[in-house]
């Protein structure tokens, strides 16, 4: 646990790895002593969903700048035109994106699929043919 010099707070981070449920919390002090409490409960982190692409088209070469809309987007969402990562990945907000489309080999209608970085438990909503190259 991470004490940030508070009497009444305490700051702490959970592992990813932590598997949803009720635990008890135990808190020790620096002079030994110790108090714990039950429960506090894990939630896992919703997957993202995409409602919208802006715009839903570019050219081959890549380096379109789209928005995407849609719902529980956190700061370290990734986001993939078909298996290829998009750059420039800018967090606005839980329901919005921007990013740089990567270039593609062929004209094609592709996936555009976002993902938060602890949800690989999840399926991954996918806008199906998303977007046109």
């Amino acid at each position: 646990m991470e004490d940030e010099n508070r009497e009444t707070e305490v700051t702490c981070l959970i592992p990813d790895t932590l598997k949803p449920g009720p635990f008890e919390v135990t808190v020790f002090n620096n002079d030994g002593l110790f108090d714990t409490h039950c429960c506090y409960t894990v939630s896992p982190m919703p997957p993202p969903v995409i409602t919208e692409v802006m715009p839903n088209q570019g050219t081959i070469a890549g380096n379109a700048l789209v928005r995407i809309k849609g719902e529980d987007f956190v700061e370290e969402t990734t986001v993939r035109f078909q298996d290829q990562l998009a750059s420039n990945i800018i967090f606005i907000s839980d329901t919005e994106l921007t990013c740089r489309t990567p270039s593609h080999g062929a004209e094609s209608l592709v996936d555009v699929t976002v993902t938060n970085p602890n949800a690989s438990r999840f399926t991954p909503p996918r806008l199906t043919s998303g977007f046109h190259v």
